[in-house]
């Protein structure tokens, strides 16, 4: 469950819900991104940051682009819709991985 849900808890009732990470090695799943000493040295898939990066053109246009972004210790996976909002990822490392969200398709970008 996450804290942008919108179902009923009756429509709870009928899903299988894990309040607590969620381990399928090689992955701990989590809600927010958690900290490798927590992850157990596993990769940690999370959302709630919802990130975006700017790109930006030679004539001084920029887009920003929902994202999902890929680093050392953790996976953060986009969120779409107007109510939940980005957050642009401030820095990355020569080895992230960034891929953005298109209506058509995922590209990556970093």
């Amino acid at each position: 469950m996450g804290n942008h849900d919108i179902l009923s808890d009756f429509q709870y009732d009928f899903l299988e819900i894990h309040l607590d990470n969620l381990i399928i090695d090689p992955f701990v799943l989590s809600h927010r991104p958690i900290d490798i000493s927590e992850s157990g040295g596993l990769y940690n898939l999370c959302g709630h940051i919802h990130p975006s990066v700017r790109i930006s053109g030679t004539a001084k246009q920029s887009l920003r682009v929902e994202c999902f972004y890929f680093g050392k210790n953790h996976g953060i996976l986009p969120a779409f819709g107007n109510f939940t909002g980005t957050y642009k990822i401030p820095k990355r490392a020569s080895t992230d991985k960034i891929f953005g969200v298109t209506n058509e398709k995922i590209i990556q970008l970093f």
